[in-house]
């Protein structure tokens, strides 16, 4: 399967709506041999840690991680960083921003846990890209961007 989840009993545990995280989902789980960056320190594109990776939100639909739920330093507050603005440091068990949003980290609009929605997902991209970029797909076109690009996050890390 070219994802970087395995589904293990069909029809087990699926929980409603498109996004969801992953622990939440009791019949999928991370390929063998794709690290599972929970836990890892996110760091900017200085080198400061600015956060933590908390949970990881799948498209349930097409078994692709989206998201990451990043618990922010100094703050209590949790944002979605889209999988394709991180990438793995192949060296350290860290997750990496090569650039960020031009408010700031803070400045993301912040994840309550709640479902993800089409309108929320947009806020989250408007924060990374223009909208000129992504306006107008539908669908599975929607994340047809490289801020969804899981082979630039997992690089050589994937197995």
């Amino acid at each position: 399967m070219d994802t970087n989840m395995n589904r293990n009993q069909p029809g087990m545990g699926r929980t409603s709506g498109r996004i969801v995280p992953l622990d939440k989902l009791d019949d999928y789980e991370i390929s063998k041999g794709d690290p599972d960056p929970r836990g890892w320190d996110v760091k900017a594109a200085n080198g400061n840690k600015v956060g933590e990776v908390d949970k990881l939100l799948v498209d349930v639909d097409a078994k692709q991680v989206r998201y990451l739920d990043v618990d922010l330093d100094d703050s209590d507050q949790h944002t979605l960083i889209p999988i394709g603005r991180a990438r793995l440091d192949d060296d350290n068990d860290e997750v990496l921003l090569d650039s960020q949003p031009s408010k700031g980290l803070g400045a993301l609009p912040p994840y309550d846990h709640g479902p993800v929605t089409r309108d929320y997902e947009r806020q989250v991209l408007n924060s990374w890209v223009p909208e000129t970029q992504w306006a107008g797909r539908q669908d599975q076109e929607f994340y047809n961007h490289a801020c969804f690009d899981t082979n630039r996050f997992y690089g050589r890390r994937r197995a």
